[in-house]
């Protein structure tokens, strides 16, 4: 997993090392790690290049490359890219639809 920007500037020593036999990409952390400050997030165009970046470094060394994605669309646009593994959603985004879900049936005995 790439997820800090020194990962990204090694990208291609990091997936030549024989046995890497895929990588995934980590932009919450990778984001983080582009700013000084903390809780400063880069741009998306600025994220997007560094991640396109290990894309490229993997398509160099022969390893694929995995990235998540928010909806369909992105899935859509990640497998254009030529990414090979793709996450749908994220892990928070399923629990807080789901304890919406659960919770949904109790609005109308809660209290303004």
């Amino acid at each position: 997993m790439i997820e800090h920007v020194d990962g990204v500037r090694a990208a291609r020593e990091i997936l030549s090392v024989p046995g890497i036999d895929a990588c995934t990409i980590g932009p919450s952390d990778l984001g983080a790690s582009m700013t000084s400050r903390p809780g400063e997030q880069p741009s998306p165009e600025a994220l997007e290049e560094q991640i396109q970046f290990i894309l490229q470094a993997g398509k160099a060394c022969g390893v694929p490359i995995g990235a998540g994605a928010s909806s369909a669309r992105e899935l859509e646009e990640r497998v254009r890219q030529g990414f090979t593994m793709i996450g749908l959603g994220f892990d928070t985004d399923f629990l807080e639809n789901a304890a919406r879900g659960a919770l949904a049936p109790t609005r109308p005995w809660r209290s303004p």
